[in-house]
């Protein structure tokens, strides 16, 4: 609880922090140059706002093509750099360690990434469980997430990522990756940012255990591409209704303002309408270092009268932002057997 707090009010200080200061959106580029950023001025730069564009530097590097946008935004392309943290002197003023330098990464969701110390107790006695596997062919070791994180020091805003929330994956070697202090049953996910390049030579196993029943070989759970999000709405189908599966909805959103879902369940056979509901927030944490998205869940919806007397259901999940990129995941838990099958949207 005291973790989920502390994040919470980074979160909260950091909104306020970046309404108030010099920011870079986005705050990290390509080491070999040529993207195109926009920094946004405050009101301590140029009183009342800018009239002519200041040169730009990274560290002793001049950005080209630097417009002023508006009286408190300029556009410039980044010169080449290595890898890491560098300085950016606009006009007259430097900002210390404010922006990142990065090899091109893709964002992969991991759904489930409990924290190892314990297992998640249960119904019926379950102790629930992850792991998580990563095959690294390349001739180099990849490291999973980002070399440049984001923080609130006053007008330090990147420094090098710590071991805290980095995860390297030696050469030609199969690690398995463990959750850590923020992935709980609280909110048990995270996202990995492997380089782009990096993509061919890396698969994944992740898969979700019950210790109570360790002769099983678990459940295999996917492991999700930014480019596999959903935009619009989508359905899950042929949803058995039994009263003997336990359903858990989870939907992950990417980091947008307030982002909210309408999840509709309805009778596969004769299309009526049986519930439908609004979504209910489990956690918010839109971070660079931490799962930069949102997670919802439901279950309750599925022990409405009308549903369990049902044979198969479409349950249809629509969000109320037409660009808010999402994914979801119901499992079914058998009661008897506890085994999960996972059901994913078509």
């Amino acid at each position: 609880m005291r973790t989920k707090l502390l994040f919470a009010v980074l979160a909260t200080l950091s909104l306020a922090a970046t309404a108030q200061a010099i920011y870079f959106e986005p705050s990290r580029a390509n080491p070999k140059g040529g993207d195109v950023i926009r920094i946004h001025l405050d009101n301590t730069y140029c009183q009342g706002g800018c009239t002519t564009a200041p040169q730009v530097f990274f560290d002793f590097l001049p950005a080209t093509n630097v417009t002023l946008i508006d009286p408190y935004t300029l556009e410039v392309t980044t010169p080449p750099h290595n890898t890491g943290v560098v300085d950016v002197r606009i006009g007259s003023r430097t900002l210390q360690s404010a922006f990142g330098y990065e090899l091109p990464r893709e964002r992969l969701l991991i759904p489930l990434l409990l924290d190892d110390e314990e297992a998640a107790s249960g119904a019926y006695g379950t102790r629930w469980a992850t792991e998580l596997w990563v095959h690294n062919s390349d001739d180099k070791p990849v490291r999973l997430n980002y070399e440049t994180c984001g923080y609130i020091l006053g007008p330090t805003l990147m420094t090098p990522c710590g071991d805290y929330f980095s995860a390297t994956v030696p050469a030609n070697t199969t690690a398995r990756l463990k959750g850590n202090s923020y992935t709980t049953i609280d909110y048990p996910f995270r996202y990995f940012n492997p380089p782009v390049e990096a993509g061919d030579n890396l698969t994944y196993d992740l898969r979700l255990y019950d210790r109570s029943h360790p002769e099983e070989g678990g459940t295999s759970i996917p492991i999700v591409r930014e480019r596999d999000l959903r935009h619009g709405t989508a359905s899950l189908l042929n949803v058995p209704a039994t009263a003997n599966l336990r359903k858990f909805l989870r939907v992950y959103a990417t980091p947008i303002f307030y982002p909210s879902f309408t999840v509709s369940v309805y009778d596969m056979e004769s299309g009526a309408l049986l519930a439908q509901r609004g979504l209910e927030r489990t956690f918010p944490y839109p971070t660079d270092s931490g799962p930069p998205g949102e997670l919802f869940s439901t279950s309750d919806i599925f022990e409405v009268p009308v549903v369990r007397a049902a044979h198969r259901l479409r349950v249809e999940i629509a969000p109320h932002q037409a660009t808010l990129g999402w994914w979801a995941m119901l499992t079914l838990t058998d009661n008897t057997t506890q085994k999960v099958t996972v059901l994913t949207p078509q």
